[in-house]
Parts: structure tokens; sequence; C-alpha cells
């Protein structure tokens, strides 16, 4: 009954702090929270969204939102002039539901998943591309290889993003949090986190949508922040305090506040995933009972008494009522003894006998 009543005033709690209830003081309100839409539409539509750097030589990191089922996306480098037309292009891999790439691929499937943050780093000096990735909500030293592959090029001064569709279906990736970076990291090309204070071209990013066969530019691609699709997000204590609150762009990822503390329990992750969201939302902390470590004085004590019983036990099976006092080893013993005394005599006696 208790634990009824505890939880009917928890999911009370929740609704009337999702629904307008009472606010907090202790409630952030961040914020909104735009993404950035690449797409292509149309038969042989090609999108590309990219910087020049120089070099040919960038690390470009970015959260993968969302993608459509259908259609290609990718990345892109190589000769600026030569974007647009890929049978004129020497570096892209495009991925989908199979791989469309100027190189020679250890993979055959699709590399960028949706709910992942992506690095990709061109390295020309080395000749050598690599992908690694992590999850959107992981910490920096959480990313893993995905793929390395050899470059075509010596120089480059094109790195970017790209959708691709063969066919009548759109092609469409949202992404979020776009940094573009020497390989060190040191000098900053692009920082955009697509919000109201960004545009998409900030950090001179260009947008280029052609016909991918003959490269003449087409009206049917483009790439934009979306800020019209909200969604309103709340993160909750336990006792129906609202920690914060945010909008986010659909198919965006909600910054979580730190969880509360609860004694005598561990925050151990929000009841669902704040990324890929696509409706009005509450997320609340999922706790674990901590583990109790045993008291070793206690457990020592526990062990003495249990040996001192077993070896009362074993010397008072030889009489029928063991003695009290504390001296069960010494009665035992003599107890022992005695029985064995008798036996002995009564064993001597019968061979007297005969």
């Amino acid at each position: 009954m208790k634990k009824t009543l505890i939880l009917a005033a928890f999911v009370s709690a929740l609704i009337v702090s999702a629904f307008g209830g009472t606010t907090a003081s202790a409630a952030t309100a961040k914020e909104d929270d735009y993404n950035a839409y690449i797409v292509a539409t149309g038969a042989e539509c090609l999108t590309e969204y990219y910087t020049q750097i120089g070099d040919g030589n960038a690390t470009v990191t970015f959260d993968l939102q969302w993608r459509s089922a259908d259609g290609y996306f990718g990345v892109v480098a190589g000769d600026s002039k030569k974007l647009g037309k890929l049978s004129e292009m020497t570096d892209y891999m495009l991925f989908g539901d199979k791989v469309i790439s100027s190189k020679t691929l250890d993979v055959n499937t699709d590399v960028f998943e949706a709910g992942y943050t992506y690095r990709v780093k061109f390295d020309a000096k080395n000749g050598a591309w690599t992908v690694d990735k992590k999850g959107i909500c992981e910490s920096a030293d959480s990313f893993a290889s995905v793929l390395t592959v050899a470059n075509s090029f010596t120089s480059s001064d094109t790195v970017g993003l790209a959708c691709y569709t063969k066919d009548e279906k759109s092609a469409t990736a949202v992404i979020d949090n776009l940094f573009i970076t020497n390989n060190s990291g040191k000098y900053e090309y692009v920082k955009n986190a697509f919000s109201r204070r960004n545009t998409i071209k900030d950090g001179r990013m260009k947008i280029l949508a052609t016909n991918a066969l003959s490269g003449e530019k087409s009206l049917l691609g483009n790439a934009y922040i979306q800020n019209s699709w909200l969604c309103n997000v709340r993160f909750v204590a336990e006792n129906g305090e609202i920690l914060s609150s945010q909008k986010v762009s659909g198919y965006g990822t909600a910054t979580a506040p730190v969880a509360p503390e609860k004694e005598g329990y561990t925050f151990k992750c929000w009841n669902e995933s704040p990324t890929g969201i696509i409706t009005d939302s509450v997320f609340y902390p999922i706790y674990e009972e901590k583990a109790t470590e045993p008291d070793e004085s206690s457990s020592e004590s526990e062990s003495i008494v249990e040996s001192t019983d077993s070896v009362s036990s074993a010397a008072s099976s030889g009489s029928e009522k063991p003695s009290s006092g504390g001296c069960g080893g010494s009665v035992a013993s003599v107890s022992v003894l005695s029985v064995a005394a008798v036996v002995a005599s009564i064993a001597i006696g019968r061979k007297r006998r005969k």
C-alpha cells in the first residue's frame, strides 16, 4: 500500500510539472535548439554543404540526428572547382542502400547511422581519411574507429557533407553542432550550433545543389536551419521539481541537467535517451540502490561465533547433556576419552575370557 501511494504521488507530480504545474526556482530555461537540414530531391540531385580550407587537412565533427530511409549521405573533399559532378569529383563517400564512392572501400554497408556524433579526419599529408563515432550524449573519449581509407589527393581546398538521390525520392540528413578545425584542433574554421544566433553559412560554409550527372545547378537541393518545428522538453525530479525546460528542434537532442542526488542511491540514467526528439517530452531520473559494503569486524565476529558453535556441537555429541558455562570444549574431550577407555576395557576383558 505504501509503495502504491509513493508511486501515485510521483506520477501526480510528473503530470503537474509536464502540463503547466508550478516551476521550482532551480529550473533552468535553455535557449531554443535548432538543427540544420541537408536536402536533395528529384533524380540525380546532389546537395553539398562545404567550406574551403586551403591545404586539405581538416577534422569535421557533427551530430547526425536523423536520416531519411531513402537516398545517400556522406562526405566530400578535393578540388572545389570539380564539385557538383560525380564523374569529375576525386574524393567522396556516399552511403545508402549501397556505397557510392570514388574510393575502393573495405565496407559495403552504411557507416553513417543516426543518433551518433561523427568525427571525420581528412589528412592530405598522410593520404588518409578516418571516420570515428560515439553516442551523441557520450564523452569525447568514447570515439571509436569506424573506417579508414586512403585519399587520392595530396592537397585539397574543400571538405564537407552531402546528400544525394538517384531517383525521385528525397534524401535528407539532419545535423547539429558542426565543427571544422585543423587536425591539431588549434585552429577553428567552422563552429555552428545552429541556434537562433547562427546562419547556415557561418564559417564561410557554402551550399551547392547540382545534377550529379551533368554538374548543372539545381533548384531541388538546399541546406537550411530548421526552426519552425520545436518540441517542448522538461527534465523533472522525483518530487515534481522542474530541473530544466527547453525547446528542441524536431529530431534534435535535449541538454540534460545534472540529476539531483538521492541518499542511498546512485543516478543511473534518464528514463529515455534525450536524442531524436519528435514530440513534447518529459524526462525523469532513474536511480539504483547503492551496494552496501560488508562490515569486516562484524564478519570476523560471526566467523568466530560459528567456529565456536561448531566445536561445541562436535564436542557435545558424545554426551546427552552438553555442559554450560563456556567449557564445552574441555568437557567434550574428557567425554570422548572416557568412552574410549570404556571401549578399550571391554575389549581387554573379552580377550582374557578367551
